[in-house]
């Protein structure tokens, strides 16, 4: 009897191509890297005609592929760092490091007030206080010997650089939303570390060869020139926070053997979640909770990708970048009028959406200026609760003094 491929045998695994177009399309070698996956729909689409030819018996005398594309996708529940390529490749940008790799060294001495972190001696280099943007998201790392009451603390929030005053040589000011519980943080830390890194969209694009291994049957589809195309986020209650993402490639061959040397492990942090790891949504820079209450939250980045066909090519010849459209949907307690208000009167908002680990670990998703297009409020029946449902849409930062100016988002990894 033969082996029959089975789903929970399917490893998935990338390595990158080059900055598009340099090696477009083609698998380069060394070792890739495994990828974390909940399900995929890579696919080779192969467009074929048949022939027209009119004959006296009826018959049709062949069909020929006169076109491929490589394309699909795969499902994920959001990890810290396992999904970074993803994201870079989707803003069409490179994550900006505060520190060495997002981290700074260890900081002898803070002082932690409400609204401000103060350094007992400057950090210098790449860890200066000065190279953190007005409105960057940050977490803070208390040390190994904190108590867990600090470790949990802070474990369970970020913080927001003042969008007014920028940082000094010792002094962040925090922003008023986010300020510190001094109660349980205390006032002063040793040892502490600020963890903090920057994305924002851009237009580099960067391709991918893509790797779906049956290791129970030794076949390999391999999906070259994977450029990704749109992601979704998907964030509800009692549930791991969720999302997928799709590419538009060149072409795909099927293979005996891996192309990805001997791949490198998956990172190996817990899942986020929507309870724990969303310690809440500023809506205009309050929290949203003064108002009401989330049910769910989606968030969709699409990059409009089309695939360019060239005579004489087979598969794509190449990928174009469209326009970068970021909207979503809000499902909110209906509590007041607030927010359908600024539906009715076109009144422009922002957001930031926290999406983290149990340890802390995870990123911010900041949307500078948005737009709610459409709000619906629905009495469904007997004993249900009533619903705001938001549709927005994020559009390009016009503040000249705002960090993230001419740019539709960022996301700050902490």
């Amino acid at each position: 009897m033969p082996t029959l491929a089975a789903s929970n045998r399917t490893q998935l695994a990338y390595k990158l191509e080059g900055a598009y177009p340099t090696n477009f399309g083609t698998l380069q070698g060394g070792n890739g890297t495994l990828v974390r996956m909940t399900g995929e729909s890579f696919d080779y689409n192969v467009k074929t005609e048949q022939s027209k030819e009119i004959r006296a018996d009826r018959q049709v005398t062949d069909t020929i592929p006169v076109s491929a594309t490589a394309q699909g996708g795969f499902n994920f529940e959001m990890s810290f760092k396992e999904y970074d390529w993803v994201l870079e490749g989707i803003a069409q940008n490179t994550f900006a490091a505060y520190g060495t790799a997002g981290l700074s060294a260890s900081i002898a001495t803070l002082t932690l007030a409400a609204g401000s972190i103060t350094a007992g001696a400057a950090p210098t280099g790449n860890d200066a206080f000065t190279t953190l943007q007005k409105g960057q998201w940050f977490s803070v790392k208390p040390p190994v010997g904190a108590t867990q009451a600090v470790k949990d603390y802070f474990a369970g929030r970020a913080f927001r650089v003042s969008t007014v005053t920028a940082p000094t040589a010792t002094v962040i000011t925090l922003d008023t939303a986010t300020q510190i519980n001094t109660t349980i943080a205390g006032t002063s830390m040793s040892g502490g570390v600020i963890s903090s890194s920057s994305l924002v969209n851009g237009s580099a694009m960067k391709s991918y060869s893509i790797e779906v291994g049956h290791l129970d049957i030794n076949q390999y589809r391999q999906y070259l020139g994977m450029i990704p195309s749109k992601m979704d986020l998907k964030i509800g209650v009692g549930s791991i926070i969720t999302g997928s993402v799709d590419f538009m490639g060149k072409v795909m061959t099927l293979a005996a053997t891996t192309g990805m040397g001997t791949p490198v492990n998956s990172q190996t942090f817990t899942p986020a979640n929507a309870v724990k790891g969303v310690f809440d949504i500023f809506e205009n820079g309050s929290s949203i909770t003064a108002m009401t209450y989330i049910k769910s939250a989606d968030i969709s980045v699409d990059n409009s990708l089309r695939g360019q066909e060239a005579v004489g090519v087979f598969g794509n010849a190449g990928v174009a970048a469209g326009t970068i459209k970021v909207s979503g949907k809000l499902e909110v307690y209906f509590a007041d009028a607030v927010l359908y208000n600024k539906f009715l009167n076109n009144t422009e908002t922002s957001f930031s959406i926290p999406v983290m680990d149990k340890d802390g670990n995870g990123y911010v998703i900041y949307l500078p200026r948005v737009k709610y297009t459409a709000a619906k409020v629905n009495a469904t029946g007997l004993d249900q609760d009533n619903m705001l449902s938001l549709d927005f849409m994020a559009l390009m930062d016009t503040s000249a003094t705002s960090a993230t100016y001419l740019k539709t988002f960022a996301i700050y990894r902490v």
